[in-house]
């Protein structure tokens, strides 16, 4: 928004031109209910004029309006309750309707009908709820509060119960919405065939997704929230920045009277049952504690003798505590003293076979090779013994971080040679908050807050402050809003709001400051370093050392405002609106020194192709030969802005037909950084290395240099959203519906690949340009000391020799066009049942592309792309740590598209692209009579290209230049989901049909029993095939079909060691090949999923006011057991088989005690 333009607005002129200058786009009904409707005479004639009210039965707030000359009225927003509506007019009788309940997002239409009366006289009729939407077109499911706090619910999280609705997949199948360690898988769900990550998810209409992975900001209490919908087709034209539907929550308000509740959930490990896998390696039951507490309070502000706030003002206020503590068995494998030492003469593998160390001091080409063959070979140490002047001392001084061994390994190896628990421990604190204030009939406040903070602990199982465990993360969020409602005339209403969500990370190594040069390290290293920690060690065939300490410190805010207005005319409800976001991340990530062995430096005889059971990690660190590094990272501070405006008529053409008709504008511009540390990829631009024979091009391009805008990329402004939807009354108890959508995606921050000349990363030169040959210069792995990032100064010439990647400077929102049609009936017993079909397709997907990659007909070359040639960049190129500076090259690297750069990666390129398609069915009975049933099927297909850039499988081509021969089922294709949940409370005890009285109905009546069952397809399994193409190349290398089924003729054998599929279906891609087996297998997928978690429950009357309800519940209370997948990986000796793995959890009891007032 322009600084002019709110300095000569005043607040009233702006809400006077809130409708020409289309000021809206927060959904009305988004949050909140609508009452509209006709007040006609008994012959159906219209009667102009009436005045009508609705009243919320809970606070006495009363709002009103009156009908115009169509017979039409339109109450404003009001938030899901209970209501009464008054209809009056002169000559006619007074109707109410009363008892009528409203629903989040309901658009509820009322038909009154006025008697004439010459007497004044009232005509009262209580509402019947009805269970079909007849005028609306979005599709959906509601959970209402009743239902959502009386089912069993792991962990308390309502973004769990998502997956009640119909087309709404787990990314995580069956533990989706679990954030009890980190927020970053919050919003990990499928809505029709959507990408993960890309849901919005709001709070009482309010944006509570931040940039980053668009991850949910702050998550309310089960307690705190009325209800919530999940919108899996969201027609309406005011809902967008969306590519897989829209979550919206509404936060309970305070009523007339005072209400709310104290709780506690409890979980141990005594009633719990024990693990598959820790029952079969006879392994007990690990201790754990898990409590979940807190308390409820709505009501009436009120001031003793000060204020009174019955009528008109309201609050509400929740807190919750969650405290889980268990100690966390950790077996792993630690050098032992006589290893330390170099004496590996005791060290075995689990067969009782000696693991062979070779001395890489010896290694040298093999005379005896076949003629124009290239190979090294080594000699053993003798005994297997290293001598004690080849001991490195920063690998001497590095070990005793290390316990030693406490027990004996598997067989005679060393092999699990530790065993300990450790303290572990989560906790996590939220409250919700909210204030109602009527100022009027027509002009109505709240303010809402929603905050939590969640700390991490770590079990340091090390005994020290070395343990291989992320440093201690303290996770706060929070989303704050005001909303002022204003109804202008009784036919034109306005809103506007303004809200504030947070997500934060906070990550500190608890080695902050720690002395690296005391292990041998010269005291020049530390110069560079952003921070002083322990470094972080991975051994090969050993546990790690301190490997995930970095720190992290990140603040991820969206700010948003948005008005919207309203206005009736006649038999058409006009819309329009504007919603403004700004976007901000500050994010500073912080690496340690790391050091990393493989082995391979040991292993032998031959150098490059080393027997099985020789080398050793720990004798590559002893001798020096270890990979070290050290990665530099700007600090980055982004931002960038959303605007979206819209248009809709949603005309009401009959009684039966109501048409929606809208047109979206969404424009989200690309990230600014506060300091121009953005790069992209520059494909075109004459590169400034001139080598002789070459006319190299492409490199990294900066941000805000040579008239380049300061922005990542250049925006995309394409980006309309048609909308159409219609609902059409068949017959009274049956409703059509139809409807078509583009909506297009949130743009997800991706800093950490959009900085590279801002970021360097200094790594020692390991060997000799055979790369056979160790340099052991582990002491002083970096003699130039470390290297500053040139930052935009070389410009293309940045990084020259390394790798590079970035987004390309165009950009392209994604975006995903949806269609429906769907049949609804209203059945017998309050049931509702509908059958639909749905269809996505998702176009401009974000992927990886590998514009280095060599093409096809290169491959065609074989075993010359390898060979050692001349390297023209020689003397050109002078980074030591890259292969480009060594005399010679490998041929491939000449071939290259870029050959000056070993690769190069365009991030987030918009080259992808998804179709789905479904049926889905829908048991519904709303709360009624003690039970409510909600059942939905969804079968379906989802097929793509390209899988999802922070999920599954590399988001990347196999070979970019047939983008069509990656179409595959999708990595998370589920063909059939199944969600029954029920809640039913038994005819017994006080207040119910039977067994309603004296000492017997207390004690044996009030039970409830409620459960819910789900069941999800295995995923299609990927196999891979390595071969040499993988080095030109980023996508998972295939195997090569040999023409018989995958498939196994009687199925898999669900067994330890059972063959899964059949890998005669299948053979090893020759080198420098492309395999052809589809990237998704589809006729073999992973074991299914099932899940049921149960539930019963005694409430006991106390007093009128008052009750008590102990429950208990079993999640998992069949004690299933799901198991991962098969070993896909064709060079494994496992291949085609599965490990019987449990991937869920064993049944778990929770008790709990809630009082209720």
């Amino acid at each position: 928004m322009h600084q002019w333009f709110f300095r000569r607005v005043t607040y009233l002129r702006l809400c006077g031109l809130a409708f020409l200058l289309l000021l809206c786009t927060l959904p009305v009904l988004g949050q909140n209910a609508v009452v509209a409707g006709r007040v006609v005479d008994s012959s159906g004639a219209v009667v102009p004029g009436s005045a009508l009210e609705l009243r919320n039965t809970a606070t006495n707030v009363v709002l009103k309006t009156t009908s115009n000359a169509e017979g039409l009225f339109v109450f404003p927003p009001v938030i899901p309750g209970v209501y009464d509506v008054t209809a009056a007019a002169p000559g006619f009788s007074t109707a109410h309707l009363n008892g009528m309940n409203l629903e989040i997002g309901q658009s509820r239409m009322v038909n009154l009908t006025l008697s004439p009366s010459a007497i004044a006289e009232t005509v009262t009729v209580d509402d019947v709820a009805p269970l079909l939407t007849t005028d609306r077109s979005d599709r959906g499911t509601v959970v209402e509060n009743q239902f959502l706090v009386s089912i069993p619910l792991p962990t308390r999280n309502p973004l769990l119960l998502v997956t009640l609705t119909a087309g709404v997949t787990p990314g995580n199948v069956l533990t989706a919405g679990d954030n009890s360690l980190s927020q970053n898988q919050t919003n990990e769900f499928r809505i029709n065939g959507g990408r993960m990550q890309t849901s919005e998810v709001l709070i009482d209409g309010a944006s509570n997704t931040t940039t980053y992975n668009n991850q949910v900001a702050a998550i309310p209490q089960v307690d705190a929230i009325q209800e919530f919908k999940v919108y899996t087709n969201p027609y309406d034209a005011e809902f967008g920045h969306t590519g897989g539907g829209v979550i919206s929550y509404t936060i309970k308000s305070g009523t007339n009277s005072y209400h709310g509740n104290l709780h506690e959930f409890l979980q141990n490990q005594l009633l719990n049952a024990n693990g598959f896998d820790a029952n079969r390696a006879k392994q007990p039951r690990v201790p754990y504690r898990k409590n979940q507490y807190g308390f409820t309070l709505g009501g009436p502000l009120q001031i003793p003798k000060l204020y009174n706030g019955r009528d008109r003002t309201f609050f509400f206020f929740a807190y919750e505590g969650f405290r889980w503590n268990t100690f966390f068995p950790f077996v792993g494998t630690v050098p032992t003293d006589a290893q330390r030492k170099g004496d590996f003469s005791q060290t075995f593998d689990t067969n009782g076979a000696l693991k062979v160390i070779y001395n890489p001091y010896t290694t040298r080409l093999d005379p005896s090779a076949p003629q124009g063959t290239i190979r090294y070979i080594r000699d053993t140490f003798p005994g297997n013994l290293i001598p004690q002047n080849l001991l490195n001392p920063v690998a001497k001084n590095l070990l005793p971080y290390y316990p030693l061994p406490n027990t004996t390994g598997v067989g005679k190896s060393d092999t699990n040679n530790y065993i300990r628990s450790a303290f572990q421990s989560l906790e996590n604190d939220r409250i919700d908050g909210r204030i109602d204030h009527q100022f009027s009939q027509r002009h109505s406040m709240f303010a809402r807050g929603n905050w939590f903070e969640q700390a991490n602990i770590q079990p340091q199982v090390y005994g020290n402050l070395q343990a291989p465990v992320q440093a201690p993360n303290v996770i706060p969020g929070e989303n704050w809003m005001v909303n002022d409602t204003w109804a202008f005339t009784p036919h034109t209403i306005y809103v506007q709001r303004f809200s504030v969500a947070t997500s934060q990370t906070n990550r500190v190594p608890l080695t902050l400051g720690f002395d690296v040069p005391s292990l041998g390290f010269p005291s020049s290293i530390t110069k560079g370093m952003r921070m002083l920690q322990f470094p972080s060690l991975t051994l090969g065939g050993y546990s790690a050392l301190s490997n995930s300490p970095y720190y992290t410190v990140s603040i991820m805010r969206t700010y948003q405002y948005a008005n919207s207005l309203t206005m009736l005319r006649g038999a058409h409800t006009l819309k329009a609106g504007l919603d403004y976001r700004y976007y901000t991340v500050d994010w500073n990530v912080i690496y340690p020194l790391r050091i990393s062995t493989s082995g391979a430096y040991t292993g032998g005889p031959n150098a490059k192709a080393a027997a099985a059971n020789t080398g050793s990690g720990l004798a590559d660190l002893l001798l020096g030969a270890a990979a070290v590094s050290y990665q530099i990272n700007p600090h980055w501070k982004n931002n960038h802005p959303y605007y979206g405006a819209y248009f809709q008529d949603e005309w009401r053409v009959t009684s039966r037909l109501t048409l929606t008709m809208g047109l979206r504008y969404s424009l989200e511009l690309p990230s600014i950084e506060t300091n121009n540390q953005y790069v992209y990829l520059d494909l075109t631009s004459p590169s400034p290395l001139q080598v002789p024979g070459y006319n190299l091009k492409g490199g990294l391009g900066f941000v805000g240099i040579d008239g380049k805008g300061r922005r990542v990329q250049t925006p995309d402004r394409n980006n309309w959203e048609p909308r159409l939807g219609l609902a059409y009354r068949m017959q009274d108890m049956t409703v059509l519906r139809a409807g078509f959508g583009v909506f297009h995606h949130p743009y997800i921050s991706t800093s950490i690949d959009t900085s590279l000349g801002f970021q360097r990363t200094t790594a020692n030169l390991v060997t000799e340009a055979d790369t056979v040959t160790p340099l052991f210069n582990l002491a002083n792995p970096f003699p130039g000391g470390i290297l500053e990032p040139t930052g935009n100064a070389l410009g293309l010439g940045t990084l020259l020799g390394q790798a590079i990647r970035g987004p390309i400077r165009e950009q392209r929102m994604p975006y995903q066009a949806q269609w429906s049609v769907d049949i609804e009936r209203q059945l017998p017993l309050s049931i509702m049942a509908g059958i639909g079909y749905t269809g996505t397709a998702n176009v401009a997907l974000p992927a990886r592309i590998a514009y280095n990659q060599l093409h096809p007909d290169q491959l065609a070359l074989g075993s010359q792309l390898t060979k050692p040639v001349p390297n023209p960049f020689y003397g050109y190129i002078t980074d030591p740590s890259s292969t480009l500076s060594r005399p010679t090259v490998q041929y491939a690297q000449l071939l290259r598209p870029y050959p000056q750069f070993t690769g190069m990666d365009g991030v987030t390129v918009p080259s992808g692209h998804s179709n789905y398609h479904a049926m889905e069915l829908k048991v519904e009975r709303r709360f009624a009579q003690g039970l409510a049933v909600l059942f939905n099927y969804t079968r379906s297909k989802l097929i793509d290209n390209v899988a999802e850039i922070n999920n599954g499988p590399a988001a990347s081509f196999n070979n970019i230049y047939c983008f069509a021969c990656d179409r595959a089922l999708s990595y998370l294709d589920i063909p059939n989901y199944v969600n029954l949940s029920v809640r039913y409370e038994l005819p017994f005890g006080l207040g119910k049909r039977m067994l309603n009285r004296g000492l017997l109905a207390r004690v044996a009546g009030n039970w409830s029993l409620a459960g819910i069952y789900s069941y999800a397809s295995g995923i299609p399994v990927v196999v891979s095939s390595p071969n040499d193409s993988n080095a030109f190349n980023i996508g998972i290398s295939r195997p090569i079909a040999t023409g018989q089924p995958a498939a196994l003729p009687g199925g898999p054998r669900i067994e330890d060691n059972g063959a899964y599929f059949n890998t005669a279906a299948f053979t090893r891609t020759p080198q420098f090949q492309f395999g052809n087996v589809s990237r998704q297998l589809p006729d073999v997928r992973t074991p299914g999923k099932t899940g049921l978690n149960a539930l019963i429950e005694k409430q006991i009357p106390i007093t009128e006011r008052f009750r008590l309800e102990f429950r208990t519940e079993l999640f998992n209370a069949t004690n299933s057991t799901n198991f991962k997948g098969p070993q896909t990986s064709i060079t494994s000796a496992a291949f085609g088989t599965i490990a019987l793995t449990q991937s869920n959890v064993p049944r778990v009891i929770q008790f709990a005690l809630r009082l209720v007032f």
